[in-house]
Protein backbone atom coordinates (compact mmCIF):
# COMPACT_ATOMS: atom_id res chain seq x y z
CA UNK A 1 0.00 0.00 0.00
CA UNK A 2 2.66 2.30 1.05
CA UNK A 3 4.27 1.93 -2.53
CA UNK A 4 1.37 2.44 -4.37
CA UNK A 5 0.81 6.13 -2.62
CA UNK A 6 4.61 6.63 -3.23
CA UNK A 7 4.12 5.89 -7.58
CA UNK A 8 0.72 7.98 -6.69
CA UNK A 9 2.42 11.05 -5.38
CA UNK A 10 5.44 10.53 -7.59
CA UNK A 11 3.22 10.47 -10.97
CA UNK A 12 1.58 13.68 -9.59
CA UNK A 13 4.54 15.76 -9.38
CA UNK A 14 6.26 15.20 -12.72
CA UNK A 15 3.10 16.14 -13.91
CA UNK A 16 3.01 19.32 -11.83
CA UNK A 17 6.44 20.09 -12.57
CA UNK A 18 6.04 18.60 -16.85
CA UNK A 19 2.91 21.36 -16.51
CA UNK A 20 4.48 24.44 -15.19
CA UNK A 21 7.79 23.78 -17.92
CA UNK A 22 5.21 23.76 -20.87
CA UNK A 23 3.20 26.92 -19.81
CA UNK A 24 6.80 28.79 -19.23
CA UNK A 25 7.67 27.41 -23.44
CA UNK A 26 7.91 30.71 -25.82
CA UNK A 27 7.43 30.01 -29.24
CA UNK A 28 8.93 32.69 -31.65
CA UNK A 29 6.38 34.87 -33.88
CA UNK A 30 5.82 33.46 -37.17
CA UNK A 31 6.85 35.44 -40.26
CA UNK A 32 4.51 37.87 -41.47
CA UNK A 33 3.12 39.26 -44.69
CA UNK A 34 3.77 36.26 -46.83
CA UNK A 35 3.09 36.17 -50.79
CA UNK A 36 3.74 34.43 -53.39
CA UNK A 37 4.10 35.44 -57.18
CA UNK A 38 4.44 33.19 -60.38
CA UNK A 39 7.40 34.54 -62.44
CA UNK A 40 7.22 32.41 -65.07
CA UNK A 41 4.65 29.25 -65.58
CA UNK A 42 6.90 27.05 -63.36
CA UNK A 43 8.79 29.45 -61.20
CA UNK A 44 7.28 31.14 -58.22
CA UNK A 45 8.80 33.79 -55.38
CA UNK A 46 7.31 33.60 -51.94
CA UNK A 47 8.04 36.83 -50.07
CA UNK A 48 7.68 37.55 -46.27
CA UNK A 49 8.73 40.46 -43.69
CA UNK A 50 10.31 39.22 -40.47
CA UNK A 51 7.87 39.51 -37.21
CA UNK A 52 7.25 42.58 -35.46
CA UNK A 53 7.50 41.28 -31.83
CA UNK A 54 11.01 39.34 -32.15
CA UNK A 55 13.86 40.07 -29.85
CA UNK A 56 16.15 41.82 -31.63
CA UNK A 57 18.67 39.77 -29.61
CA UNK A 58 17.38 36.97 -31.30
CA UNK A 59 19.13 35.85 -34.04
CA UNK A 60 16.45 33.63 -36.36
CA UNK A 61 16.58 31.84 -40.11
CA UNK A 62 13.80 30.64 -41.40
CA UNK A 63 12.54 27.43 -42.96
CA UNK A 64 10.57 26.37 -46.04
CA UNK A 65 8.97 23.17 -47.23
CA UNK A 66 6.90 22.04 -50.69
CA UNK A 67 4.59 18.80 -50.57
CA UNK A 68 1.22 18.26 -51.97
CA UNK A 69 0.08 18.59 -48.98
CA UNK A 70 0.69 20.09 -45.77
CA UNK A 71 0.30 17.97 -43.29
CA UNK A 72 3.68 16.24 -44.96
CA UNK A 73 5.80 19.61 -45.36
CA UNK A 74 6.90 20.25 -41.91
CA UNK A 75 10.25 18.46 -42.13
CA UNK A 76 12.42 22.10 -42.61
CA UNK A 77 14.09 20.69 -45.56
CA UNK A 78 15.35 24.31 -46.89
CA UNK A 79 16.83 26.97 -44.62
CA UNK A 80 17.70 30.32 -45.20
CA UNK A 81 18.30 33.71 -43.40
CA UNK A 82 16.95 35.79 -46.35
CA UNK A 83 13.02 37.05 -46.46
CA UNK A 84 12.54 35.25 -49.52
CA UNK A 85 13.12 32.11 -51.49
CA UNK A 86 12.58 31.20 -55.29
CA UNK A 87 10.97 27.38 -56.54
CA UNK A 88 10.45 25.71 -59.70
CA UNK A 89 7.10 23.46 -59.33
CA UNK A 90 3.84 22.54 -61.51
CA UNK A 91 0.49 22.54 -60.55
CA UNK A 92 -0.60 18.98 -61.55
CA UNK A 93 -1.65 17.88 -58.00
CA UNK A 94 -1.45 21.30 -55.97
CA UNK A 95 1.39 22.31 -53.84
CA UNK A 96 1.19 23.77 -50.46
CA UNK A 97 4.46 25.77 -49.02
CA UNK A 98 4.86 25.71 -45.30
CA UNK A 99 7.04 28.50 -43.49
CA UNK A 100 8.45 28.99 -40.07
CA UNK A 101 10.88 30.76 -37.92
CA UNK A 102 13.40 28.76 -35.89
CA UNK A 103 16.16 30.31 -33.62
CA UNK A 104 19.74 30.57 -35.30
CA UNK A 105 22.07 28.24 -33.08
CA UNK A 106 21.97 29.27 -29.83
CA UNK A 107 21.64 32.97 -29.55
CA UNK A 108 17.55 32.08 -28.92
CA UNK A 109 16.21 30.47 -26.15
CA UNK A 110 12.78 29.78 -27.85
CA UNK A 111 10.92 27.15 -30.05
CA UNK A 112 10.03 27.57 -33.83
CA UNK A 113 6.84 28.78 -34.52
CA UNK A 114 3.89 28.24 -35.60
CA UNK A 115 3.77 27.43 -39.65
CA UNK A 116 2.21 29.88 -42.20
CA UNK A 117 0.57 27.47 -44.99
CA UNK A 118 0.30 29.17 -49.01
CA UNK A 119 -1.48 26.71 -50.92
CA UNK A 120 -1.31 26.70 -54.71
CA UNK A 121 -4.47 24.55 -56.21
CA UNK A 122 -4.15 22.52 -59.24
CA UNK A 123 -5.74 24.44 -62.27
CA UNK A 124 -8.46 22.91 -64.18
CA UNK A 125 -7.41 19.63 -66.38
CA UNK A 126 -6.95 19.31 -69.67
CA UNK A 127 -5.90 16.38 -70.00
CA UNK A 128 -5.81 13.22 -68.05
CA UNK A 129 -3.01 10.32 -67.63
CA UNK A 130 -0.14 12.60 -68.60
CA UNK A 131 2.91 10.42 -68.97
CA UNK A 132 6.48 9.94 -70.16
CA UNK A 133 8.84 6.96 -71.16
CA UNK A 134 12.63 7.24 -72.09
CA UNK A 135 13.38 4.62 -74.55
CA UNK A 136 17.13 3.65 -72.80
CA UNK A 137 18.37 7.24 -74.33
CA UNK A 138 17.18 7.00 -77.45
CA UNK A 139 13.92 8.81 -77.90
CA UNK A 140 11.58 10.81 -74.99
CA UNK A 141 7.90 10.65 -75.44
CA UNK A 142 4.83 11.96 -73.72
CA UNK A 143 1.42 10.99 -73.81
CA UNK A 144 -2.36 12.35 -72.71
CA UNK A 145 -5.65 11.72 -72.52
CA UNK A 146 -7.39 14.81 -73.67
CA UNK A 147 -10.22 15.93 -71.45
CA UNK A 148 -11.96 17.60 -74.42
CA UNK A 149 -11.26 18.41 -77.88
CA UNK A 150 -8.96 21.64 -77.97
CA UNK A 151 -8.04 22.36 -81.59
CA UNK A 152 -5.76 25.10 -80.32
CA UNK A 153 -3.88 22.54 -77.39
CA UNK A 154 -0.19 23.02 -77.50
CA UNK A 155 2.51 21.69 -75.81
CA UNK A 156 6.02 23.33 -74.89
CA UNK A 157 8.89 21.44 -72.58
CA UNK A 158 12.44 23.47 -71.04
CA UNK A 159 14.68 22.04 -68.63
CA UNK A 160 15.20 22.78 -64.90
CA UNK A 161 18.40 24.76 -65.84
CA UNK A 162 17.17 26.45 -68.59
CA UNK A 163 14.01 29.17 -68.72
CA UNK A 164 13.71 28.82 -72.58
CA UNK A 165 10.48 26.31 -73.45
CA UNK A 166 10.84 24.19 -76.16
CA UNK A 167 7.66 23.89 -78.31
CA UNK A 168 6.53 20.44 -79.52
CA UNK A 169 7.53 19.68 -82.95
CA UNK A 170 6.55 16.01 -83.47
CA UNK A 171 2.92 15.34 -82.11
CA UNK A 172 0.80 12.33 -82.14
CA UNK A 173 -2.55 12.25 -83.50
CA UNK A 174 -5.54 9.92 -82.67
CA UNK A 175 -8.51 10.82 -85.08
CA UNK A 176 -6.97 14.54 -85.66
CA UNK A 177 -6.76 15.30 -81.65
CA UNK A 178 -3.79 15.80 -80.26
CA UNK A 179 -2.62 12.57 -77.44
CA UNK A 180 1.23 12.95 -77.50
CA UNK A 181 4.23 14.39 -78.53
CA UNK A 182 7.83 13.29 -79.22
CA UNK A 183 10.72 15.27 -77.80
CA UNK A 184 13.60 16.00 -79.73
CA UNK A 185 17.10 16.74 -78.19
CA UNK A 186 19.23 14.94 -76.08
CA UNK A 187 17.71 13.80 -72.42
CA UNK A 188 20.87 11.53 -71.53
CA UNK A 189 22.14 13.79 -68.26
CA UNK A 190 18.73 16.03 -67.79
CA UNK A 191 17.78 15.39 -64.08
CA UNK A 192 14.21 17.08 -64.68
CA UNK A 193 11.73 18.38 -67.51
CA UNK A 194 9.14 20.93 -66.83
CA UNK A 195 5.43 20.37 -69.22
CA UNK A 196 3.49 22.59 -70.30
CA UNK A 197 0.15 22.39 -72.16
CA UNK A 198 -2.16 25.03 -73.00
CA UNK A 199 -5.42 25.90 -74.30
CA UNK A 200 -8.83 27.72 -74.54
CA UNK A 201 -11.49 25.98 -72.65
CA UNK A 202 -15.01 27.95 -72.22
CA UNK A 203 -13.78 31.46 -73.54
CA UNK A 204 -10.37 31.22 -70.63
CA UNK A 205 -6.66 30.18 -71.30
CA UNK A 206 -6.05 27.33 -69.28
CA UNK A 207 -2.61 25.73 -68.24
CA UNK A 208 -2.09 22.51 -67.04
CA UNK A 209 1.64 21.92 -65.58
CA UNK A 210 3.81 18.57 -64.98
CA UNK A 211 7.41 17.68 -64.37
CA UNK A 212 9.32 14.49 -65.11
CA UNK A 213 13.02 12.93 -64.85
CA UNK A 214 13.76 11.16 -68.08
CA UNK A 215 15.88 8.93 -65.91
CA UNK A 216 13.39 7.47 -63.84
CA UNK A 217 11.16 6.86 -67.17
CA UNK A 218 13.49 4.64 -69.51
CA UNK A 219 11.29 2.51 -71.12
CA UNK A 220 13.68 -1.35 -71.45
CA UNK A 221 13.08 -4.10 -73.74
CA UNK A 222 13.08 -7.77 -71.99
CA UNK A 223 16.24 -9.66 -72.57
CA UNK A 224 16.07 -12.80 -74.57
CA UNK A 225 16.79 -16.14 -72.19
CA UNK A 226 18.40 -19.12 -73.64
CA UNK A 227 19.58 -22.60 -72.02
CA UNK A 228 21.96 -25.12 -72.60
CA UNK A 229 22.80 -28.84 -70.90
CA UNK A 230 26.16 -29.49 -70.37
CA UNK A 231 26.45 -32.81 -68.38
CA UNK A 232 24.99 -32.73 -64.78
CA UNK A 233 25.33 -28.38 -65.40
CA UNK A 234 22.54 -26.07 -66.60
CA UNK A 235 23.90 -22.93 -68.31
CA UNK A 236 21.42 -20.13 -68.61
CA UNK A 237 22.40 -17.11 -70.42
CA UNK A 238 20.78 -14.17 -72.03
CA UNK A 239 21.14 -11.71 -74.78
CA UNK A 240 20.05 -7.97 -74.35
CA UNK A 241 18.28 -5.80 -77.21
CA UNK A 242 19.16 -2.31 -75.74
CA UNK A 243 21.35 0.50 -76.47
CA UNK A 244 23.00 1.22 -73.07
CA UNK A 245 24.41 -1.94 -71.72
CA UNK A 246 27.10 0.09 -69.39
CA UNK A 247 23.41 1.36 -67.87
CA UNK A 248 21.86 -2.18 -67.17
CA UNK A 249 21.32 -4.65 -64.59
CA UNK A 250 19.77 -8.24 -64.44
CA UNK A 251 17.65 -9.65 -62.58
CA UNK A 252 16.77 -13.56 -62.93
CA UNK A 253 14.16 -15.69 -61.51
CA UNK A 254 13.53 -19.73 -61.89
CA UNK A 255 11.19 -22.36 -60.81
CA UNK A 256 12.77 -25.72 -59.75
CA UNK A 257 10.26 -28.29 -58.92
CA UNK A 258 8.00 -26.69 -56.62
CA UNK A 259 10.73 -24.27 -55.57
CA UNK A 260 10.75 -20.96 -56.41
CA UNK A 261 14.24 -18.89 -56.61
CA UNK A 262 14.85 -15.07 -56.94
CA UNK A 263 18.52 -13.31 -57.59
CA UNK A 264 19.90 -10.11 -56.53
CA UNK A 265 20.37 -7.56 -59.28
CA UNK A 266 23.87 -8.67 -61.64
CA UNK A 267 25.79 -7.82 -64.23
CA UNK A 268 26.46 -10.77 -65.55
CA UNK A 269 24.80 -12.17 -68.66
CA UNK A 270 24.95 -15.95 -67.50
CA UNK A 271 24.22 -18.46 -64.73
CA UNK A 272 25.44 -21.92 -64.08
CA UNK A 273 23.39 -24.19 -62.25
CA UNK A 274 23.65 -28.02 -60.47
CA UNK A 275 21.01 -29.86 -62.79
CA UNK A 276 18.35 -32.07 -60.89
CA UNK A 277 17.33 -34.50 -63.86
CA UNK A 278 14.27 -35.10 -61.64
CA UNK A 279 12.81 -31.51 -62.00
CA UNK A 280 11.52 -29.11 -64.81
CA UNK A 281 13.01 -25.68 -64.52
CA UNK A 282 11.31 -22.28 -65.52
CA UNK A 283 13.44 -19.29 -66.66
CA UNK A 284 12.76 -15.66 -66.76
CA UNK A 285 14.95 -12.41 -66.71
CA UNK A 286 14.14 -8.97 -66.99
CA UNK A 287 16.76 -5.86 -67.39
CA UNK A 288 16.83 -3.11 -65.10
CA UNK A 289 18.01 0.47 -65.32
CA UNK A 290 21.43 0.93 -62.75
CA UNK A 291 20.75 3.27 -59.89
CA UNK A 292 23.72 4.82 -61.18
CA UNK A 293 21.88 6.25 -64.71
CA UNK A 294 18.42 6.55 -62.97
CA UNK A 295 15.19 3.87 -62.53
CA UNK A 296 13.32 1.54 -64.39
CA UNK A 297 12.72 -1.67 -65.66
CA UNK A 298 11.68 -3.99 -68.48
CA UNK A 299 8.76 -6.80 -67.86
CA UNK A 300 9.83 -10.35 -67.38
CA UNK A 301 10.55 -12.36 -70.74
CA UNK A 302 8.85 -14.94 -72.01
CA UNK A 303 9.12 -18.42 -69.79
CA UNK A 304 11.84 -20.49 -70.84
CA UNK A 305 10.90 -24.20 -69.80
CA UNK A 306 13.55 -26.89 -69.89
CA UNK A 307 13.13 -30.52 -68.63
CA UNK A 308 10.50 -32.20 -67.13
CA UNK A 309 9.05 -33.01 -63.39
CA UNK A 310 9.64 -36.19 -62.41
CA UNK A 311 8.88 -38.56 -59.13
CA UNK A 312 11.81 -39.59 -57.38
CA UNK A 313 9.86 -42.19 -55.41
CA UNK A 314 8.34 -42.89 -58.09
CA UNK A 315 11.46 -43.96 -60.21
CA UNK A 316 12.89 -46.08 -57.63
CA UNK A 317 9.42 -47.59 -56.72
CA UNK A 318 9.79 -48.91 -60.77
CA UNK A 319 13.61 -49.69 -60.48
CA UNK A 320 12.32 -51.84 -57.27
CA UNK A 321 10.03 -53.96 -59.26
CA UNK A 322 11.10 -54.31 -62.53
CA UNK A 323 15.05 -54.97 -62.20
CA UNK A 324 13.61 -58.27 -59.52
CA UNK A 325 11.23 -58.95 -62.74
CA UNK A 326 13.82 -58.77 -65.33
CA UNK A 327 16.00 -60.62 -63.47
CA UNK A 328 13.66 -63.90 -62.74
CA UNK A 329 12.34 -63.69 -66.19
CA UNK A 330 16.36 -63.47 -67.65
CA UNK A 331 16.87 -66.70 -64.84
CA UNK A 332 14.05 -68.63 -66.40
CA UNK A 333 14.77 -68.04 -70.11
CA UNK A 334 18.15 -69.50 -69.13
CA UNK A 335 16.94 -72.52 -67.63
CA UNK A 336 14.85 -73.08 -70.15
CA UNK A 337 17.99 -73.10 -72.76
CA UNK A 338 19.79 -74.76 -70.56
CA UNK A 339 18.00 -77.98 -70.63
CA UNK A 340 16.87 -77.59 -74.36
CA UNK A 341 20.51 -77.39 -75.50
CA UNK A 342 22.88 -79.17 -71.94
CA UNK A 343 23.79 -81.82 -74.68
CA UNK A 344 25.95 -79.31 -76.18
CA UNK A 345 26.45 -77.64 -72.87
CA UNK A 346 27.38 -80.88 -70.82
CA UNK A 347 28.37 -83.28 -73.72
CA UNK A 348 28.12 -87.45 -73.06
CA UNK A 349 31.57 -88.30 -71.72
CA UNK A 350 32.98 -91.64 -73.50
CA UNK A 351 33.36 -94.41 -71.27
CA UNK A 352 37.49 -95.10 -71.07
CA UNK A 353 37.57 -98.86 -71.76
CA UNK A 354 41.21 -98.62 -72.72
CA UNK A 355 42.24 -96.69 -69.53
CA UNK A 356 41.06 -99.05 -67.81
CA UNK A 357 42.22 -101.80 -69.32
CA UNK A 358 45.93 -100.73 -68.58
CA UNK A 359 45.18 -100.32 -65.06
CA UNK A 360 44.11 -104.02 -64.40
CA UNK A 361 46.87 -105.56 -66.57
CA UNK A 362 45.24 -106.42 -69.18
CA UNK A 363 42.55 -108.57 -67.48
CA UNK A 364 39.44 -109.43 -69.45
CA UNK A 365 36.75 -107.36 -69.79
CA UNK A 366 34.41 -108.86 -67.56
CA UNK A 367 36.46 -108.08 -64.42
CA UNK A 368 36.46 -104.41 -65.57
CA UNK A 369 32.93 -104.63 -65.89
CA UNK A 370 33.08 -106.28 -62.17
CA UNK A 371 34.20 -102.95 -60.71
CA UNK A 372 31.24 -100.95 -61.96
CA UNK A 373 32.06 -99.65 -64.93
CA UNK A 374 29.31 -100.44 -67.52
CA UNK A 375 28.82 -99.68 -71.18
CA UNK A 376 33.07 -99.20 -72.02
CA UNK A 377 33.83 -97.70 -74.41
CA UNK A 378 33.74 -98.73 -77.83
CA UNK A 379 36.02 -96.90 -80.71
CA UNK A 380 35.69 -96.66 -83.89
CA UNK A 381 37.12 -98.72 -86.54
CA UNK A 382 39.39 -96.93 -88.35
CA UNK A 383 39.47 -97.56 -91.84
CA UNK A 384 42.84 -98.16 -93.14
CA UNK A 385 43.55 -98.49 -96.67
CA UNK A 386 45.26 -102.02 -97.48
CA UNK A 387 45.85 -102.28 -100.96
CA UNK A 388 49.95 -101.11 -101.75
CA UNK A 389 50.47 -100.30 -105.57
CA UNK A 390 53.88 -99.58 -106.68
CA UNK A 391 54.76 -97.26 -109.16
CA UNK A 392 57.46 -97.59 -111.55
CA UNK A 393 59.81 -95.02 -111.53
CA UNK A 394 60.89 -92.63 -114.11
CA UNK A 395 64.20 -94.37 -115.24
CA UNK A 396 61.62 -97.50 -116.14
CA UNK A 397 59.30 -95.11 -118.27
CA UNK A 398 62.20 -93.91 -120.38
CA UNK A 399 63.45 -97.35 -121.24
CA UNK A 400 59.66 -98.46 -122.14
Amino acid sequence: MFHRYLDISLFICLSVAFVGVENKLEFLPAPEYVNLSWTSEFDVKVTWKAPRDLDPRCKVNYTYDTAQNCSTADIGSHKTNNLHFNESITTEHGICFRLRTVPAAQTCDKFKSKPVDIIVPPHKALVEDFKCNYSCMKAFTCTWTPVSNLPDLKMYYRYRSSPHLFPCSEYQYDELVKTGCKLSGSFQEVIDVFFLINGTQDGKTVRNTFQRSPNDLVKLKPPKPDVKQDGIKLHFEWTDNNDCSECLKYQYTYKKCNSTYLSEETDKRQVELEYDFACQYKFRVKSIYSSICGEGDSVWSEELIFGEDRDPKGFSLVAFIVIPVTLSLCLILALVLFRRHRHIILPTIPEPALFFKDMFGNKDLADVKSVGVQNLYVPIEEVVESKITLEPEPSQLLNL
